[in-house]
């Protein structure tokens, strides 16, 4: 064959964005020098013992993790995978996917490999070891931003007098490990990075309307930066948002004109309601979430310091430790505010847009992606 049309496609497929890594049909390993070069784009330098045991313990975690998480009431997973032996080091198990495995061992090799590829993404993502000062720095943001009336909170922009009532605030303490794994797994690009809402806050409001209104003021005081919003992710199933401005800006031009006075104005605001747009399913993105609920949801990062850890050392050893190391350093740490009227709050925890139901769809994907060669 003429080398110059010689081409992997399926590595080039992969390369130039149609799937993902984990989806991978085989990877092409050709012998265990080759494994081991594989193993080292993870950072797992092969030769040292305790990267081994670290790559053991991923390797028990997925296993786990697949008979727990994925495999339905009355499905078997093969007791030849629970050992550790030779068969299921690491190594021999890169070189049978290409090579000398049986089906079903080759099938059940990939389902692993596939959960051992998220957690070791998982295991090295800075911001979980950072977590609790990270939570703690977010969350000051919005305590110290609110003034709260009884149980109620509130937000107000001093300069324009807007003023929003908060009914409810929420914060989201920390993602599960293993909803974490099934997200990335249910997801088509599996990159730790790309979960936002570890941490997160939630606002519910009084009417669709707020909601917009909310934002606004978080921006306006500088609660909120805009310059790290990560635009592409966020999410507005309320309205469509051409139309709200297009209406909002039509209301506003028709005040200044003198065409309708401001208690009328202030009536079109405080009434728009879903009648009034385009039906939801028309541009709606997160193919999982019910067409009953309704949010904003917006993804920010904010910059997180990270100090070297000096506990326990004196002044002399710390001195002992170069500069550079010294210096304190920052990361951007990413979270989720999601925003809320009431009727689809109420909605979210009792009706057709149940958090169990959402879960039980992201598992479902999670289970088809790892376990598509085995029981579909």
């Amino acid at each position: 064959m003429l080398e110059e049309l010689n081409f992997d496609w399926m590595y080039m497929d992969l390369a130039m964005g149609q799937y993902a890594g984990i989806d991978l049909p085989q990877i092409l390993v050709n012998d265990k020098n080759h494994a081991k070069k594989v193993l080292m784009s993870y950072g797992f330098d092969y030769e040292d013992f305790i990267v081994q045991e670290e790559v053991w313990r991923i390797y028990f975690q997925a296993i786990a993790f697949l008979r727990t998480q994925l495999l339905d009431e009355g499905e078997q997973f093969p007791e030849d995978f629970l050992h550790r032996n030779s068969q299921n080091d690491i190594l021999k198990l890169l070189v049978d996917l290409n090579h000398h495995a049986d089906g079903d061992r080759r099938k059940w090799i990939c389902a692993i490999l596939r959960i051992m590829h998220v957690i070791s993404h998982l295991d090295k993502d800075i911001r979980v070891e950072n977590f609790q000062g990270a939570r703690e720095q977010i969350f000051s943001l919005f305590d110290e931003s609110l003034q709260k009336d009884g149980e109620k909170f509130f937000l107000q922009d001093a300069r324009s007098k807007r003023k929003v009532e908060i009914l409810r605030y929420i914060k989201k303490e920390r993602k599960d490990r293993n909803s974490s794994i099934i997200k990335l797994l249910a997801k088509p690009k599996t990159i730790a990075h790309d979960i936002y809402d570890r941490l997160g806050v939630r606002f519910v409001v009084s009417r669709p309307y707020d909601c917009f209104q909310l934002l606004q003021i978080f921006l306006e005081r500088g609660i909120l930066s805009p310059m790290n919003i990560n635009p592409f992710r966020s999410i507005n199933s309320i309205w469509s948002y051409e139309q709200f401005k297009e209406k909002v800006k039509k209301t506003s031009h028709d005040l200044n004109r003198g065409s309708i006075t401001v208690t009328e104005a202030r009536g079109i605001a405080n009434n728009m309601k879903q009648d009034d747009f385009i039906k939801k399913s028309e541009f709606q993105k997160n193919t999982k979430s019910s067409p009953w609920y309704s949010s904003l949801q917006s993804k920010f990062w904010t910059a997180m310091k990270l100090e070297i850890k000096k506990q326990g050392l004196s002044e002399d050893q710390i001195r002992q430790i170069p500069v550079i190391l010294r210096e304190e350093k920052k990361y951007y740490f990413p979270y989720e505010m999601q925003i809320l009227d009431l009727n689809s709050y109420t909605e979210s925890i009792g009706g057709k847009s149940r958090h169990d139901d959402y879960k039980i769809k992201q598992r479902t994907m999670a289970r088809n992606r790892v376990l598509r060669d085995l029981v579909l």
